[in-house]
């Protein structure tokens, strides 16, 4: 991919902010944003003054021009989703309106007379001021691309001692590993308000009820690392199940007395932004029935799924990581939209456009080299279709039920997970 010029970066920037009004003279009131601020000039000595302005229609549509822009002329940038890179650049915007080397802060007040964003920059000579403009926007970008940690609880039947994967910046650690929890407290500020000392019975961790948590450092802008590391986590979970269920299926079994899972996020020392958070993801983690035990050689076939992940094509990788995701919100999920989620997982890992149905079979004939897996795969995949093609409310109404159980000795709703889970496991051999 051909150099994208800084010029014409700072030609889109130009043309944003001529988008952007300070008057609403058009009735641009369906792009009203409004902001306050500290003390500073030119409200002072007023306090928290209100900034206003208004986006034409071609004003988004320029954003995510510009952010498609930057990652093709900074690879850092690559992170940012579609949607991180539009609340970067429109966070920037606000948070730099008052700043003097960019804007000349009496044009921004509500009396002024100036109508654009544009016409409100602090250096008249438009080049200069494009250049000054795209220069502030990296800068930005590299300040608070900073690093991170997401701690997630575990479903409290989970068991192991604490580890490093090796791999995506993921460890485990066990709930009372007091040396464990200081290490990453020296690294990463506010940790050790919930995660170390010595009254550990009163900490949010065992609030949480959980044996263990997983830990995944990121670098990046903090909404853009808190969504790497729940992929990342999310793919793990997949993974680990997936490697306990083809050992035996009672471990798809929920306990849904247990509690869902919670996330902590808090910035290293060294960043800019110390923001922390707490939050609780959506189907992320289901609380598992039966105990599971993380030994020695789970471990090993783990970490050789992650071995040939890492080495695997950007493309496979990608792929890889959509079915996990399409997985994890199977697991969460009941019935028919469970089911559908599975086969929505298999379809990404296999699935080629306008051949659907071979492309599957196909790749599960590969991947386990299973003759009785590919014709349970191709009846799946009729039920599949009556149920998105609205032809059942219920496994039930299948009229293929009766026949598919008497033959396989096995129901599809169980089939289609432990179907997803060994060609998950098993797809690098």
């Amino acid at each position: 991919m051909a150099k994208m010029k800084k010029e014409s970066i700072e030609g889109k920037l130009l043309a944003l902010l001529r988008s952007i009004k300070l008057k609403n003279s058009a009735g641009y009131l369906a792009g009203l944003h409004k902001f306050v601020f500290d003390n500073g000039p030119p409200f002072s000595p007023f306090g928290c003054p209100q900034v206003k302005w208004w986006f034409e229609d071609r004003a988004n549509a320029l954003i995510n021009e510009i952010g498609l822009m930057l990652r093709i002329y900074e690879p850092s940038f690559q992170r940012f989703t579609k949607s991180g890179l539009s609340k970067f650049i429109n966070e920037f915007l606000k948070s730099h309106a008052l700043d003097p080397k960019l804007f000349n802060t009496h044009y921004l007040h509500p009396q002024s007379t100036f109508e654009s964003l544009f016409e409100a920059r602090s250096i008249q000579d438009i080049k200069e001021f494009g250049e000054l403009f795209l220069t502030a926007i990296l800068s930005e970008k590299s300040e608070n691309n900073g690093n991170w940690v997401n701690i997630y609880s575990m479903p409290v039947n989970i068991h192991s001692p604490s580890f490093e994967l090796g791999y995506e910046g993921i460890s485990v650690i066990e709930n009372d590993d007091n040396e464990a929890w200081k290490k990453i407290s020296k690294r990463y500020l506010g940790v050790n308000l919930r995660h170390t000392g010595e009254d550990l019975r009163k900490t949010q961790r065992q609030e949480y009820k959980t044996n263990i948590w997983v830990i995944c450092e990121e670098v990046g802008v903090q909404s853009v690392a808190s969504h790497h590391a729940e992929i990342k986590v999310g793919a793990f979970f997949v993974v680990l199940l997936s490697h306990f269920i083809i050992q035996n299926p009672r471990y798809m079994l929920k306990n849904s007395t247990e509690p869902w899972p919670v996330v902590f996020e808090y910035p290293a020392i060294s960043n800019k932004d110390t923001t922390s958070s707490i939050g609780f993801p959506k189907s992320f983690v289901f609380p598992v029935y039966h105990d599971v035990q993380i030994l020695p050689d789970d471990l090993v076939s783990i970490r050789k799924w992650y071995d040939g992940f890492s080495k695997a094509p950007i493309a496979t990788r990608k792929k890889l990581l959509i079915a996990a995701h399409f997985m994890r919100s199977a697991m969460t999920s009941e019935d028919l939209i469970s089911f559908t989620l599975f086969f929505t997982a298999l379809d990404a890992i296999y699935g080629i456009k306008g051949n659907v149905e071979n492309s599957i079979i196909n790749g599960i004939r590969k991947t386990l080299n299973d003759e009785l897996w590919c014709k349970k795969a191709k009846q799946i995949y009729q039920l599949r279709n009556d149920i998105v093609h609205g032809g059942i409310t219920s496994f039930e109404e299948w009229e293929e039920m009766d026949r598919y159980k008497k033959e396989f000795q096995s129901a599809p709703e169980n089939d289609i997970w432990k179907l997803a889970c060994n060609c998950m496991m098993k797809f690098f051999g």
